[in-house]
């Protein structure tokens, strides 16, 4: 198993934890780094072409551009599995990385109540 399915996996299993229903449509945000403000303006118009909203600004230590997605989506593995796999291939093929996403789970279950680190499906016996 790759070290991106599970990150992904991970992920979602916290969001469970903490209430969120990855069952249905929500808002995920995705973190693509490309070193030039021109490619990044590329990158930002491939994926508005599918359907993602798009704002490009410089990256947080001023060396990359971040292209900063969003779009409604139900976050299953095999999903959030393909995209993270498009984001990969198109942030290299720019010189820049697919950074992963997130989403916010606002209003679902209780929030303080973080997720048992010794319950992570990471540390379970195989």
């Amino acid at each position: 198993m790759g070290a991106a399915r599970r990150a992904n996996e991970r992920v979602l299993y916290h969001l469970r934890r903490l209430g969120a229903d990855v069952s249905k449509p929500r808002e995920v945000e995705f973190f693509i780094y490309i070193p030039t403000e021109e490619g990044a303006y590329r990158v930002a118009a491939e994926l508005q072409k599918e359907g993602y909203d798009m704002q490009v600004s410089p990256g947080a230590r001023g060396e990359q551009w971040l292209c900063f997605a969003t779009k409604t989506i139900v976050p299953s593995l095999d999903e959030m599995n393909r995209i993270g796999e498009h984001f990969t291939n198109l942030a290299e093929s720019y010189g820049g990385n697919y950074d992963g996403w997130g989403t916010g789970i606002e209003g679902e279950g209780d929030e303080g109540d973080l997720p048992d680190e010794s319950e992570d499906p990471d540390d379970q016996a195989t």
